[in-house]
């Protein structure tokens, strides 16, 4: 038979050895639910900001949604998204130097001597505008930004044609 001290000394192991584990199985498992719920909100967080590319690309249309090889697909192709704002910020910088430009022209139109009317300068201007746009469309005739710039100036001379009702 086994000496009662040893019994007693062997149950004491077992029992501290099973509360250890018990402890140590409750560690874990806390560390566990706090790595999924910290991978849980990183996918989240991930979802939601590539959601804000995904609407930033929409606002360009087609151009977000074409392959390289040109092919168009159904979704945004958000890899594309930082060369069209690139682009877009180039294109919007362009047309405020060119505004800028412009604006003294506009000014002078609208001060005009008499020997040329507001209106007669107005109309100078909007010509300008025209022969602007023609400008890009021929030395870009292939490039998204060039038409965009033509756009641009017809935009101009719309509004320079409305503003002094030269149609």
């Amino acid at each position: 038979m086994i000496p009662s001290d040893k019994v007693a000394n062997v149950t004491r192991a077992v029992s501290e050895l099973q509360s250890s584990f018990v402890a140590e199985t409750s560690r874990l498992r806390s560390e566990r639910d706090g790595w999924r719920a910290q991978a849980e909100q990183e996918l989240r967080n991930a979802e939601y900001y590539r959601g804000l590319v995904v609407r930033i690309g929409e606002m360009f249309g087609v151009s977000a949604k074409t392959q390289d090889d040109g092919v168009v697909v159904d979704g945004v192709l958000c890899a594309k998204v930082p060369s069209l704002v690139e682009g877009m910020l180039a294109f919007t910088t362009a047309i405020r130097e060119e505004a800028q430009r412009t604006a003294p022209l506009l000014h002078k139109a609208r001060t005009a001597p008499p020997a040329m009317t507001a209106r007669e300068a107005a109309r100078k201007i909007a010509d300008w505008s025209r022969d602007q746009q023609g400008h890009y469309l021929n030395e870009h005739p292939s490039d998204h930004f060039g038409s965009g710039k033509a756009a641009a100036f017809a935009e101009m001379e719309s509004w320079i044609r409305r503003e002094f009702l030269l149609d």
